[in-house]
């Protein structure tokens, strides 16, 4: 005689939370997914995709996991975390301008979102659109001058265009600091 045990949607949420923890991606992965399958509405649901997708995306799974957070979008579309989860997924396998689009529509609900604005300029600078992508990194310099990233980003898209004197003063102003 066989017996099985059937964990619950709590459980194998615990379950997935601990191998989150411990690093244990893969089996994490599986686990959020065996909890979606156990999952009795669309928050339950929401919650384990965007977990899987955490999973996969550590993992550096990046096309599973902007698969993931795109079906975790279905449910809740203008959720500016699965938004940024799937631009970076995207980002990382060169699906650039679909990043971007994620990043946009962060940016329609909130305007002042650092990680949206300034993964969109790095996601410009890698297009080419050096003047979006410039626009992007002077409106972060100027909302925080301390913002290190976003100056770093501006040393090298001048670099980028052969304005090389404007990079480097960047660049030691920044290491001086």
């Amino acid at each position: 005689m066989q017996c099985s045990f059937a964990q619950s949607y709590s459980e194998l949420c615990k379950e997935g939370e601990k191998q989150l923890e411990n690093k244990e991606y893969k089996q994490a992965a599986a686990t959020f997914s065996r909890a979606g399958n156990a999952a009795k509405n669309k928050i339950e649901r929401l919650y384990t995709l965007s977990n899987k997708g955490l999973a996969q995306s550590l993992m550096n799974n990046h096309e599973q996991a902007a698969e993931t957070f795109a079906q975790a979008l279905t449910i809740e579309p203008t959720s500016p975390t699965l938004l940024l989860q799937r631009g970076n997924s995207l980002l990382q396998i060169d699906s650039v301008d679909s990043a971007v689009r994620c990043y946009n529509k962060i940016l329609e609900q909130l305007p002042d979102n650092r990680d949206a604005r300034f993964f969109r300029a790095y996601a410009y600078s890698l297009l080419g659109e050096h003047k979006e992508s410039k626009l992007d990194y002077i409106k972060l310099i100027s909302a925080n001058s301390e913002d290190k990233e976003a100056r770093l980003g501006l040393a090298v898209l001048y670099q980028r265009e052969g304005n090389i004197n404007e990079s480097l003063m960047m660049l030691e102003t920044l290491i001086e600091e």
